[in-house]
């Protein structure tokens, strides 16, 4: 049996981050391993669960960047998949600054967060 992935929601708007619980609930290769609603709560999270790819929104109280950095210092070698409403470049720039390895626009197709994973 293969290991699945496992992966942490970080987005304050609840809907979105039940909808993209319920999404990677489906994929077989995926285990859910946590949500959070802030950046703190995202670092705290990360420490706690350990998780592999972590989906951070970059808008959330206390500040994407911020969590993306505080992640990277609690768990080097997770894969940070930045959630955002708009592209904007400035902004793509800056969560990768902070450790992002992938930029996902929300409202996106299912097939580029897949790939982001």
């Amino acid at each position: 049996m293969t290991r699945k992935l496992r992966v942490l929601v970080a987005d304050d708007d609840r809907d979105v981050r039940e909808s993209l619980l319920d999404v990677l609930a489906s994929m077989p290769d995926v285990l859910p391993v946590g949500e959070a609603r802030s950046a703190m709560e995202a670092i705290e999270q990360s420490r706690a669960t350990r998780p592999d790819i972590v989906l951070l929104d970059v808008r959330m109280p206390g500040g994407g960047e911020q969590a993306a950095a505080g992640i990277r210092e609690v768990l080097p070698t997770a894969w940070i998949v930045a959630l955002s409403g708009h592209d904007d470049p400035a902004v793509r720039e800056r969560m990768t600054a902070a450790g992002a390895g992938a930029y996902v626009v929300k409202g996106s197709p299912l097939a580029d967060l897949v790939d982001a994973i």
